[in-house]
């Protein structure tokens, strides 16, 4: 069996790659309707906001870069009569977990009936949730900018706390970086998790909930928002170890917890 496989290899990689494109082009045709909707639509573009994790987008594709986008956006066609009314939106990602296509190895609990042809056609645009996922991405912004303005009146007290909070949403702050920026979806954890916990931002009252990331993306943080190029543990920042319902994150690679992060 394994001299079999050995010696039909390099015809399997090209039906894998022929299955690849062919699933890619399907669902590139479903979002041309975007067209009709006037809504201008660019492939994403490399950023070197952490320069030592090197071009996130060399390997990819025009294509599959558009598939990526936040705001490509699908639903299934069978929800449009759900009991509940609700129409889920689907990413490129989330489509091809749940039709088989991909397995992720951390859901233990993931399985599916490996013979069920996959129901791409049964996938359509929407964009509706399209349409919306860019409006929360200016809300983001806006609600962040006046989070910072807020903040800003207590200068008094950042200033004896000894606190730096810097706009890292303002574009004359770090002009060259993009205002979006790839984001790497991380996995999925339905157990206990280790998570850093700011310790400058709970000092600042007008922030209600509290900033919890990762141990990376809080050395960012502390080095954007706070000036701090050499975080110290219960100084600048505490380890928490926090239920997989609140550390799990959504397509989007958001962390589902209550409080801000930046």
């Amino acid at each position: 069996m394994e001299a079999r496989f050995e010696a039909d290899r390099e015809q399997i990689k090209e039906c894998i790659a022929t299955w690849q494109s062919s699933v890619q082009a399907h669902f590139l045709d479903q979002l041309e309707v975007r067209q009709g909707l006037n809504i201008q639509v660019e492939p994403l573009q490399t950023t070197n906001i952490i320069t030592t994790d090197g071009d996130p987008f060399v390997d990819l594709s025009d294509e599959l870069k558009l598939l990526l986008r936040a705001d490509s956006l699908f639903y299934y066609k069978d929800s449009e009569s759900s009991p509940t009314g609700h129409t889920q939106p689907e990413t490129y990602r989330s489509i091809l977990v749940t039709q088989g296509l991909i397995e992720l190895s951390n859901l233990q609990t993931f399985s599916h009936d490996v013979l069920r042809t996959p129901e791409l056609d049964q996938f359509l645009p929407y964009p509706e949730a399209q349409e919306i996922a860019r409006m929360l991405l200016v809300l983001h912004y806006v609600r962040h900018r006046r989070l910072y303005l807020k903040v800003q009146e207590e200068s008094q007290q950042l200033t004896d706390d000894g606190v730096i909070y810097n706009d890292i949403h303002s574009p004359e702050i770090q002009p060259s970086r993009p205002m979006t920026k790839f984001c790497l979806v991380p996995p999925i954890n339905y157990g206990r998790a280790l998570l850093e916990v700011c310790r400058l931002c709970r000092k600042i009252e007008v922030i209600r909930g509290t900033v919890t990331t990762s141990r990376p993306e809080m050395v960012q943080h502390l080095l954007d928002v706070h000036g701090i190029r050499k975080p110290k543990v219960k100084e600048h920042y505490t380890t928490h170890i926090l239920p997989g319902r609140v550390s799990r994150c959504d397509e989007y690679g958001f962390p589902l917890y209550d409080g801000l992060k930046r």
